[in-house]
């Protein structure tokens, strides 16, 4: 498996979704509590689209051989007054597709 990373472009979102999906059905399948609404993808292209126009969040992506086999999303947030250091980095996302786990993708992604 030879695995490039590279910032996410505009017509990978679609493909995102797909990753994103086979996540949420993992976790489904291991916990039946977690459920999605009838317009999940369609919510989850919104709310993909929203952060890769955001100055503050980011999306890379995992291809292999010209397939998307895996994303990260990041954002920054905002600590409450409290805290020191006012804004921090949050991995919102990381899913890997099951054909490529354990080739070191989800390491690659957070690198």
């Amino acid at each position: 498996m030879t695995v490039s990373i590279r910032a996410a472009r505009r017509t990978d979102l679609q493909d995102i979704v797909h990753l994103w999906r086979e996540l949420w059905e993992l976790h489904a399948s291991l916990d039946p509590r977690i459920t999605a609404a009838p317009d999940a993808d369609r919510v989850m292209r919104d709310l993909l689209t929203d952060h890769y126009e955001a100055d503050d969040s980011c999306i890379f992506v995992a291809e292999d051989g010209g397939k998307l086999v895996g994303y990260v999303l990041g954002v920054i947030l905002t600590n409450p007054p409290v805290e020191t250091e006012p804004r921090f980095g949050y991995v919102s996302d990381l899913a890997v597709t099951a054909s490529a786990r354990s080739h070191g993708v989800g390491t690659k992604l957070l690198a």
